[in-house]
């Protein structure tokens, strides 16, 4: 399967690994941003997201993430459907109403789990790379 790269976004004027993807449920859908961080367990979106997909988000499974600061958060997470270039597959998100940066995070479970992440800070692009299993394309 063929690799997905992404140039990079910015953040406050500076290159980061900020990514365009698509987030369903039921059959309604986002396009999004996530910040891709390999330091995060999971992807963090915000609650109102949620809400505009139909899902009830604090009737999802509740976890505490904790950030750089040491403060944890309240979170909520749901299985979701992910587009990522040509490529969709199922995920877990979680979402929460007590983010405190200002974009949303795109996470090592459900997406380095299906994919092999290279950032490349030099050429400023990130390059996902599809495993075998867990992934398919969009078309199919």
């Amino acid at each position: 399967m063929r690799p997905q790269t992404f140039n990079y976004g910015k953040i406050n004027g500076i290159p980061a690994p900020l990514i365009p993807l698509g987030l369903g449920y039921q059959g309604r859908w986002a396009r999004v941003e996530g910040y891709v961080d390999s330091g995060s367990l999971y992807s963090l979106f915000r609650a109102e997201l949620a809400a505009g997909l139909g899902i009830e988000f604090e009737k999802g499974e509740r976890v505490y993430l904790q950030g750089v600061s040491g403060a944890a958060i309240p979170a909520y997470v749901h299985e979701v459907d992910i587009q990522l270039k040509e490529f969709r597959f199922e995920g877990k998100i979680a979402f929460s109403e007590k983010i405190g940066v200002g974009f949303n995070i795109i996470g090592r479970r459900s997406f380095f789990e299906r994919f092999r992440v290279c950032f490349n800070d030099v050429e400023e692009i990130v390059t996902f790379t599809p495993l075998q299993e867990g992934c398919y394309r969009a078309s199919e």
